[in-house]
């Protein structure tokens, strides 16, 4: 990245043509290895550094004036910024790409290698980890894979992998266990949503109305009760519209985070 700054001349440059220049060219040569890996942090913040350096004409004799600092720089043009993004965000999302591929990619050779090297217990993909004998590229996958699951949802249709609690499966809501005032009064956190389930095919609201806020209650009132004749439940990436999983909306999802992502009643 040196060697080709080094043929641009960035003094003769208008600011427009340094954003762009940086943008097309400087901020695309790190994402093919940010595919495959997790970079350092320091790599990521020198990359920055050197784009912060190009943008503002910065040179060896003469230090120019920043004159917007970088996390703005980095919102999207609607929100005052040139749209450039964060590198460990941008590496973050990639990856999960990846991790995305582990829990959904039945098909995919790639996929399927890795679970039958790595996944060790009968758990499930939600539980697994890396060892110290563990390749880079699976303790990568690893360290992302909660923020994949955060980011997931279900469509409940049986009702037996969804996790009544604790999985995001309730449209305009989080998970059931953030409207819970104190969890420790939930002795039922792992039971899944078909557990809530009477034999006459009724929710069991004896079980879990008393802990929930009213519109919460409201909501799974308005949920058909799952049953055992039903297909499998289906997972679904949350952060996006069309339920697929995409790098973009992976990066968003960390740059525009949730305010207040433990709310006690809805809004």
């Amino acid at each position: 990245m040196p060697q080709r700054l080094a043929n641009w001349k960035a003094k003769i440059l208008s600011l427009a043509g340094r954003i762009t220049l940086c943008k097309s060219v400087l901020a695309t040569v790190p994402l093919y290895p940010m595919q495959s890996a997790l970079l350092p942090e320091s790599i990521c913040n020198e990359i920055e550094r050197i784009f912060r350096r190009f943008i503002w004409a910065d040179s060896t004799e003469k230090k120019a004036i920043h004159l917007i600092k970088w996390s703005t720089l980095c919102q999207p043009k609607l929100d005052g910024g040139i749209g450039t993004r964060n590198m460990q965000s941008m590496n973050k999302a990639f990856v999960m790409k990846l991790g995305w591929g582990i829990l959904h990619d039945s098909d995919s050779l790639w996929a399927s290698v890795l679970r039958s090297k790595y996944i060790r217990t009968q758990e499930g993909t939600d539980q697994v980890h890396a060892k110290g004998r563990d390749s880079p590229l699976w303790k990568a996958i690893c360290k992302v894979l909660p923020d994949v699951i955060t980011g997931t949802a279900w469509s409940v249709r049986n009702g037996r992998n969804v996790k009544f609690w604790s999985d995001k499966w309730l449209e305009n809501f989080g998970p059931p266990i953030q409207y819970v005032p104190q969890v420790s009064s939930v002795n039922n956190i792992n039971a899944a949503v078909m557990d809530m389930v009477s034999p006459n095919n009724q929710w069991c609201w004896e079980a879990f109305a008393h802990l929930l806020h009213v519109q919460v209650v409201m909501g799974i009132a308005s949920y058909q009760p799952p049953a055992t004749d039903m297909k499998e439940d289906t997972r679904f990436w949350g952060s996006s519209a069309s339920g697929k999983f995409t790098v973009k909306s992976a990066y968003q999802m960390q740059e525009q985070p949730s305010s207040n992502p433990r709310r006690k009643d809805p809004t």
